[in-house]
């Protein structure tokens, strides 16, 4: 009994520590603590402490239905505050400026992603606690006026509802989770509490009611282990609440991670620097043109002379050219820095409803002038593109720009570089092909690797497959690079389709 209670008042303090400031968090550990109780009552009880064994109980008895309920509702995202949008979402800050739609669209087109909700309690949360703790308190009150323990008769006539209304909100969350990593997790999540909650309520609440004496332990206990086995099978292979152990850190993440890291620092030290030269040669720039204005003319009836007419002064004529180039040079040089801290620092998959076609003809806009500096034909290809697609529309806009300037740069003049888009029964395959010169045989992993790149351009960084790769990695989905028959490379990224995205489907 006392591994019971020591197992389980380890699993609520590590899930208080590892995220203390999430309310799912905070009530996991709660009944995981209020549950450990029956294992310290029992131990009790053999101890010869009956009063202590029965306070216990009666604690264990009558709070842990109420915490399991309170955090399956919060976990669950079925007890929010209506209308609340996950910081950052669609609808406000950066996505909000990135092409989202109306909210009618919105609603028909994202009905599949409604568990990227918030996580936050509603404002009604502590009155709903307060009120769902009554019974639990009558129930105490009950049993202390009585002098003995709880009863469990009059327990099941609250406690089942408890017990089947949070186990109904778990199975009801992975039903409505669209996003398919969202859904991996929270199944992990279900299958580790809810097989144990009907096992308590059948086997102590309805048991112990129909025979005070029955011996529950050591059938509950079966399932308690089943739960703390697959507790820590997912604490490993794709975390619980949060709370991820890994034995070895991807290298992919390391690389990018150290990659971001040395990028923010040259970004600041490099703004600072740069910002004073722009400053600096604006300052003198104006100061030139102060002293030009304020000349007068050197010969007379020059006030004659129409102002264009005038060569211009000796300073201005020297200075002005070399502070435009500065100018030129330190803006360009920003533009640089701020491009590597953008593609290297962690990124937040936030899907929303996006119109597919309109954004395939931004990312082909934005790549017109380089393939028309490089005489290479950009051809866009929407036939068969689903219209209304759940994605995160800056990231996926900037993927397609990286790997169109990859094509575009490794296809020579007059070749084509082509890209497009169809739905494959579950998923969205999108494909950037050029009639370059083949993929290089370097291992496929290296090519995602932050600053590797096989080109000798100067604004080539690489770093513009591996941020297509992460994104893709936080998306759910995957980029792959392949020979193209008839020569040239292929590139494509596979994202899920989540529940409500249109689009017509193709039969292979």
């Amino acid at each position: 009994m006392l591994i019971y209670f020591f197992v389980l008042l380890a699993a609520g303090a590590a899930a208080l520590l590892a995220r203390p400031r999430e309310a799912e968090s905070r009530w996991a550990a709660a009944f995981l603590i209020l549950a450990s109780l029956g294992g310290a009552a029992s131990w009790l009880e053999r101890a010869g402490q009956p009063s202590w064994a029965r306070a216990l109980e009666l604690l264990n008895a009558c709070l842990t239905p109420w915490a399991v309920l309170m955090f399956a509702l919060v976990w669950s995202g079925l007890f929010l505050r209506p209308g609340t949008i996950r910081r950052g979402s669609a609808g406000s800050g950066e996505s909000g400026r990135r092409g989202g739609l109306s909210g009618e669209e919105r609603r028909s087109a994202g009905s599949g992603s409604r568990g990227n909700r918030a996580h936050g309690v509603s404002a009604r949360g502590p009155f709903v606690a307060l009120a769902l703790l009554l019974p639990p308190l009558a129930s105490i009150g009950e049993a202390l006026l009585r002098g003995g323990g709880p009863d469990y008769g009059l327990l099941l006539v609250w406690t089942a509802p408890y017990y089947l209304a949070a186990c109904a909100a778990m199975i009801l969350a992975v039903l409505r989770e669209a996003h398919p990593l969202k859904r991996r997790s929270r199944l992990i999540m279900a299958v580790i509490t809810v097989p144990t909650l009907l096992a308590v309520l059948g086997l102590i609440n309805v048991g112990r009611a129909i025979s005070p004496d029955f011996d529950f332990f050591r059938y509950v206990s079966l399932f308690i282990v089943f739960s703390m086995g697959a507790a820590v099978a997912g604490l490993f292979l794709y975390g619980v609440l949060g709370i991820r152990l890994r034995l070895e850190r991807d290298p992919l993440e390391s690389a990018m991670r150290a990659a971001g890291l040395g990028a923010s620092m040259l970004n600041h030290s490099l703004k600072n620097e740069l910002g004073k030269i722009s400053l600096a040669s604006e300052l003198l720039r104006r100061e030139l043109e102060r002293e030009e204005v304020g000349r007068e003319p050197a010969a007379s009836g020059a006030e004659n002379v129409p102002a264009t007419a005038r060569p211009p002064s000796a300073p201005a004529a020297v200075g002005a050219e070399p502070l435009q180039q500065i100018q030129r040079s330190a803006s360009r040089m920003l533009e640089t820095v701020e491009r590597l801290q953008t593609q290297l620092k962690a990124i937040r998959w936030q899907a929303e409803p996006v119109r597919l076609p309109e954004l395939l003809a931004r990312a082909a806009e934005r790549s017109a002038p380089l393939a028309a500096a490089r005489g290479v034909r950009l051809m866009v290809r929407t036939e068969g593109v689903p219209h209304v697609v759940l994605a995160d529309p800056f990231h996926l806009e900037e993927s397609l720009v990286n790997l169109l300037a990859n094509a575009i740069e490794a296809t020579p003049a007059g070749g084509e570089a082509a890209l497009g888009a169809l739905r494959l029964r579950r998923r969205l395959l999108i494909r950037v092909d050029d009639t370059g010169g083949g993929i290089a045989a370097e291992r496929p992993a290296q090519v995602f690797e932050p600053f590797y790149s096989t080109k000798s351009g100067r604004m080539n960084y690489g770093i513009g497959l591996s941020y297509v790769h992460q994104a893709m990695r936080m998306a759910g989905g995957s980029v792959r690079l392949q020979p193209r028959e008839g020569g040239g490379t292929r590139a494509e990224l596979r994202l899920p389709l989540l529940g409500g995205q249109s689009g017509e489907e193709e039969t292979r």
